[in-house]
């Protein structure tokens, strides 16, 4: 959402300054070409009437002009600013299905990770139980042998204190 808010604020402000410029240039070739009509109709010799409708007619070709420069502009500058969005909304699709497949593929990985823990859980808690019953059954071996070895201990004395008598 970031991402987007962004970009949006990035396209508005490319507008902005292509706007700016644009009409900055229209105001300059109106400027410019109103003092070279008026340098013009100052210059030449002419009488007041001629002089009045040569003016009229430069100032209507420099609006006429000007308003020709403006719609051109403004339709560039929305030709323009329909590429960006374009642009952008492509990027932005673009970085949208990257992650949506790095996701995936993180999941696919995290996925296969657990599952392994899952299985070495598993191995561990066999092996436990199996040293678990090794234990139990070597502490019974273990317990039969002393008793047995305790018998012997017990008959070998009473052998020897019958011998000793």
């Amino acid at each position: 959402m970031l991402y987007k808010e962004l970009m949006n604020k990035l396209e508005r402000e490319k507008k902005r300054i292509e706007r700016k410029k644009q009409l900055k240039n229209i105001a300059l070739v109106g400027v410019g070409a109103g003092i070279g009509a008026i340098a013009a109709a100052l210059t030449t010799p002419k009488k007041g009437e001629d002089l009045r409708k040569d003016i009229k007619n430069t100032y209507k070709d420099t609006v006429d002009n000007l308003k020709e420069k403006t719609e051109a502009t403004v339709e560039n500058i929305k030709n323009k600013s329909e590429k960006i969005a374009d642009t952008l909304k492509e990027t932005a699709d673009e970085v949208a299905s990257v992650a949506m497949d790095k996701v995936g593929e993180t999941k696919v990985v995290v996925e296969e990770a657990l599952e392994e823990g899952k299985n070495k859980v598993d191995k561990v808690k066999k092996q436990a139980s199996d040293v678990k019953d090794d234990l139990k059954d070597g502490g019974e071996a273990v317990k039969e042998d002393v008793k047995e070895a305790t018998k012997d201990i017990k008959n070998t004395i009473k052998e020897v204190k019958s011998d000793l008598k």
